[in-house]
This record gives structure tokens, sequence and C-alpha cells, in this order.
């Protein structure tokens, strides 16, 4: 279903955007240019970059700006290992130039297998004189002698050049202009692809016609932690993955044609080069896409998924509002397929961790219903909304060197959640109820806080887990709900409020918080006993204070109607967090408005 739904898309994108290559072309990051005269001699090295702007932008709205490859469409490159295998027109400093990494002269054998190769292909137009320079160029240049030529050695002189060379796609330009620009060279590519294929004729699982089979899949490119060159959708390396009798037979073993595999590997591929159709997650890139050629799909589902900066912030709130109102923003139809694809790297290999298809209206609603849930009162500067990596952000220690190791998983499983609006994973709840207890997450290594992302995250949980919790959690304090573990919450913030009034200081939330969300019968009467004193110097000084911190406390104690808990659930400490979190925001919201 993945590659049916790639290939559906690149064929309805071919016929309607330019920049989408056919099969045999590729769009391919180009930094060097070899720049020759109609009768072969190498006039210059042209750098082919473009500077961009990277990162935020300062105060005066100027924002980094780096050098980066241009994206020209050029003939496919073939998929080599280890073997010698030139690429037309498009190539490195090894086989065009006979430069090994090191900016050194190699065996003139790939060298050699180029020069051939661009001869056999170029030599059929002989009145083309673009063609001929590249062939006479292939006849003049010595490999023996490359660092000699001036042209090389003045090139070379500056030492980043040296790894430039080794690294970049080289493309030929004759007297200033592009080889590949000219009709004439276009036809020659043209014809060398559509030569007869040696693949055996099978039945395509895809298409279910009749075609020639692939034997190799191309590379994918931009798949974050992968490889640079690429990695394989579709690879055979093992026996135990190979079908009987099809021993070594690599991707034979799919029986998907040559055209699927251009079509679904080029689709992916270009859909992965554009930052709006993809964000990357706890290491996994998740690219999205729609059945329609309008962007306006992909650039909406990207904001709803990491809303970044306040400009989407804003564009968020607005999609959230027409949701709320039973529709959606123009141009888009709440009836159109859409496609998220979640891909992890694997070596020279790509796993997928999910692929979830839908109609974009029930994908948009699902989202939202999970950015309420989520919703809760927060201080005055807080985010307006919690991306899905600052929900990840949550379970790992802030002082660990890689935040995103290891959690791929409980990513996958938290889009999941979300994209089918199902109960959120358990792990989820676990690791962000121990994070808010490891006092190790905090440069004051005694100091417990309970910060409003994790209480968000912890009422999500509840409130879809179990909808009895939804009549007790609310995004503000509940003044109505006796439920013991919220009231217990909300009595332990006041006994803190009780002892920081009274000392200046609390103590109580770093020395007893933790046990009084697991064993309240242990820990209250201890603290309870605890707060005659910090009440007595409150009356002292603040007795106006002292009489309502008081009334509130026994109004509080009155709603509990049972004995203490011995031992509460993981899901009643939540509700404990909350009831507190509540509680101590409500004092902190009365000193703002004052």
């Amino acid at each position: 279903m993945i590659i049916t739904s790639l290939v559906e898309h690149y064929e309805l994108l071919v016929e309607n955007t330019p920049d989408i290559p056919k099969r045999g072309w590729a769009t391919i990051k180009v930094s060097l240019a070899l720049d020759i005269s109609a009768e072969g001699q190498l006039i210059d090295i042209t750098p082919l970059k473009i500077e961009v702007e990277s990162g935020k932008k300062d105060k005066e709205g100027k924002a980094k700006r780096i050098e980066l490859p241009t994206e020209l469409v050029v003939p496919e490159p073939f998929k080599r290992a280890s073997n010698i295998r030139p690429h037309f027109l498009c190539d490195t400093s090894t086989y065009l130039l006979g430069i090994d990494k090191e900016g050194k002269p190699t065996k003139e054998d790939r060298f050699n297998a180029s020069a051939k190769y661009h001869t056999e292909i170029l030599g059929q137009a002989p009145d083309c004189k673009v063609a001929q320079a590249i062939c006479k160029f292939f006849d003049n240049w010595q490999v023996e002698q490359a660092l000699e030529n001036d042209i090389i050695k003045n090139y070379l002189a500056e030492p980043a050049n040296v790894a430039e060379l080794s690294k970049a796609n080289i493309v030929f330009f004759v007297e200033g202009e592009r080889a590949l620009d000219k009709d004439t060279i276009k036809q020659l590519w043209e014809n060398e692809i559509s030569k007869g294929s040696e693949n055996p004729i099978e039945i395509c699982l895809i298409k279910g016609t009749s075609n020639h089979i692939s034997r190799l899949h191309p590379c994918v490119k931009g798949v974050q932690g992968a490889q640079s060159s690429g990695a394989s959708l579709v690879s055979y390396n093992s026996e135990s993955f190979e079908s009987y009798g099809a021993t070594k037979a690599q991707s034979y073993n799919s029986h998907i044609s040559e055209y699927v595999t251009f079509a679904y590997t080029t689709m992916l591929s270009y859909l992965l080069a554009k930052q709006e159709h993809k964000i990357i997650l706890g290491g996994d890139t998740i690219v999205f896409w729609a059945k329609e050629v309008d962007n306006a799909y992909a650039d909406m589902m990207s904001t709803m998924f990491n809303p970044i900066g306040e400009n989407q912030i804003k564009k968020l709130t607005t999609i959230l509002q027409f949701i709320d109102q039973g529709k959606l923003p123009e141009n888009t139809d709440f009836n159109t397929p859409f496609y998220i694809l979640a891909l992890a790297p694997n070596s020279a290999r790509l796993s997928v961790r999910f692929f979830y298809r839908d109609t974009f209206g029930q994908l948009v609603d699902n989202i939202s219903k999970h950015y309420k849930r989520i919703e809760i009162i927060k201080p005055e500067k807080a985010k307006d909304y919690l991306t899905f990596r600052d929900i990840i952000l949550e379970t790992v220690n802030p002082n660990a060197s890689d935040k995103d190791k290891g959690t791929g998983a409980l990513t996958a499983e938290l889009f999941k959640a979300v994209l089918n609006n199902t109960p959120y994973p358990p792990m989820l709840y676990s690791q962000v109820i121990l994070r808010l207890r490891a006092t190790q997450d905090n440069r004051d290594k005694k100091q417990v806080k309970v910060s409003y992302k994790k209480v968000a995250i912890i009422k999500a949980y509840l409130c879809k887990k179990d909808s009895r919790y939804k009549e007790i959690l609310d995004v503000k304090l509940n003044e109505e709900t006796n439920y013991t573990p919220y009231v217990l919450g909300r009595i332990f913030s006041i006994l803190e409020n009780i002892q920081e009034s009274a000392i200046g200081t609390s103590t109580i939330k770093d020395q007893y918080f933790n046990s009084a969300c697991v064993t309240p019968s242990l820990v209250f009467p201890l603290i309870q006993k605890l707060s005659i004193h910090h009440v007595k110097v409150l009356k002292r000084d603040k007795p106006g204070l002292a009489v309502n911190l008081q009334k509130e406390l026994g109004q509080l104690i009155d709603r509990i109607d049972e004995t203490l808990p011995k031992q509460m659930s993981l899901e009643d400490q939540g509700i404990f967090i909350i009831g507190y979190y509540h509680e101590t925001q409500k004092r902190f919201t009365k000193k703002a408005d004052k």
C-alpha cells in the first residue's frame, strides 16, 4: 500500500509539476561544473552552490546564510557499491577527472570506463558541438597529469576545495552553457534508457501487468540518520528474506517493475526534499502527502504537527477554530485521502515505523481532539501549544547528551495514538511520572519540579484512557469534585503555601511530595502536624492570610469522607499531581491578577 500510494502520487504530479523528474531522470544536488571549450579543453571549475538563510533571525531580522548545492534534474544515477559504473554527465571527480578523495590521481579504470561510456552515447550525435566537445575532453584528458593542470592546481590550492572536489557531484558546461540543457543531449539519454532491459519479464505486484522486474531498487535520499548517498526501502541481503528457490535473486523477490521502482523512489525522495512535507521526531523522519497537487494540505498538516514560531501558532489557532465550527480553511476538502509514513534509518536500509492513511478531515479532527485533551492552564509566558517533540522530551532526562536517542519507538506509538484517536501509550504516562519524581532532572538535586508540560501530558493520558476522569480533570481548577486523590493534591498545595507564607521558603514538596503521591495515609498526618507550627507563625505575622488558608484547608479536609488511602494507583497518583498543580496555579494566577 505504501508503494502504491507513492506511485499514484507520482503519476498525479508528473503531469502537473515541472520539477518532478520523469523516468530516467532524477533531482540531484550538484556543487560543481567543469566548464570546457569547444575543443574539449578545461577552462574553469565553476561552483554551483547557492546561498540560503539558515536558523533563526537576529534582532535586526537577519539570519545566518550558508551555501548549499544546487538541485538539478540530471540523468538518473545507477546504484553502485564497489563495482565500476559511470553515470551520464553527472558524476564525481573520480570518474570525470581521475582524482580520488584525497585529491590525488587514481588508477585510470574509473576514468576510462566513464570515457568509454560517454563516447559511446555522445558519439551518436556527430553534428552536436556540445556532445563532440565532451568527447574531445575525454580523449584529451590525461589522468596522470591531472594535478599539473593549471585549473586543477589553482582550485586545489584552497584546502576546503580539496574536500569539496572529493564529494561533489559534477556536471559539464560547454563554453558557459550546461550540456544537459541541450535537446540533442536529452534525446541521446532518452534513447539510451529506452533500450531493452536485461531483467526478466514478470507480473508486477503493484500494477498487475507484465513488465521488466527490477533487480535493484534505487536508494531514497533525505531520511535523517541514513547514509548520505541514500538508503533502500526494498532490499534483500540474506537468504532468510528470500522466496523459496529465489536464492541470491535480490529484489527479483519483490516482483516490482522497473517503472514502479523508479516512480516510488523518485516520489519519496522528492517529498523528503521538501520541508513542508516532513518533520523529524525522535530520530525518525515522518513524511506526509495528500492525493492532490495543491500543497495547502501539507502546509496545514506541517503546522498541526509542529507549530513553531509566532506565525505558525496563529495559523494553528485559526485551523482549530475552523475545525470547531465543523469546516476547514479554503482550498481543502474533508474527503481528500491523506498519507503519513514514518521512516527510521537502519544502516543502508530504511525501517517503516508506521504507515497511516485516512481522509484529511478525519485526520485533522483527531489531531484537534488531541490538542483539546492536552490543554491546561499554564504560566503566562508558557508556550501556547505543546508539539510532539515537546511531549517526547518530557520523558527524557534533560541532562542527557542525545535527547532523541532511544525515543523512536515511543514517538511512533504516540503518533499512532493521536492519528487514530486511541489511548496514549502507557509508557508515555509512566515515563512522565518517573521524570517528574526524578529530582536529578533539576540543577538543585533536591528539588521536585511539577512543570505544566508534564501535568498536561498526564491530564491528556487520563482523559483518553477513562471517560470518568473527564468529569474530574479540566483545563483549570475543579472546585466541585470530591475525588479523594484530586482533593489530596489540593490540600498538599495549601500546606505548602502555609509553610512558604510563614517562613519564606517551602521544604515539604521536596521532602514529601513523592511519598504523598503514593502513600498518603503515612505522609499527610505528619505534614499536617508540621503545619501547626507554621500556622502559629502566620497568625502572628499575617493573621488575615492565616484565617483564609485555614478556612480553605478545613473545607478541603471536610470533603474527604473516607480514610486516607494506604497506597494509590498510578492513575490516582497522576490525578493527585493535577490537583496539586491546579491549586498551585490558582494561587499564582491570583498574585498575577493583583
